[in-house]
Formats: C-alpha cells, structure tokens, sequence
C-alpha cells in the first residue's frame, strides 16, 4: 500500500505555486515557449505526470481541475495552466 505522504508533498508543491501566481495580474498574457500558439484559446490541454489522484483550484480563474492516473489529461484555462505547469507536474499535450 502506497503512502499518502506523497501526495501531500506533491499539494503543497501545487499550492505553493498557486499562491505566488495570485501575486501576478490575472490578466498578464503567457508568453514564450512555456505555452504553445493553441494557447491564445481559453483553454491548454496539461497532462499530470504526478503518482497520486489529485484535485488542485487554478489560481487566476478558481476553478477546479481533476487529475488522476485514469484521467490524466485535462483542458485547464491558459491563466491556470502557467502556475500547473511550473511545479513540473504537468506537461503542455
């Protein structure tokens, strides 16, 4: 049996990232190689790479983002996924 430690190490990792984006305008526009041209759309598809089921809320929209090994990819607003993919669990699909 695993142990949950894990996966609360990989949530406060989450929501440290989290906190520091709500520092940034939740209007600033992602740029660079970070987000690729589909990104001008509301939504990036980020795919979880983590080893634990994991729900994290996105910093600039609030929403909630479901993650697990059965639905690892999901479509996450472009002002989210910066913050997701800065932990370095989760990658650009």
């Amino acid at each position: 049996m695993g142990c949950c430690g894990k996966a609360r190490a990989n949530l406060a990792v989450i929501r440290a990232g989290m906190t520091a984006a709500k520092t940034q305008s939740a209007n600033s526009i992602v740029t660079g190689n970070v987000l690729a041209e589909g990104a001008a759309s509301s939504g990036v598809r980020l795919r979880y790479i983590g080893p634990a089921e994991i729900v994290v809320r996105g910093a600039a929209t609030a929403s909630a983002y479901s993650f697990s090994q059965q639905t690892p990819v999901q479509f996450v607003d472009r002002r989210d996924a910066l913050v997701l993919l800065r932990t370095h669990y989760f990658r650009q699909v």
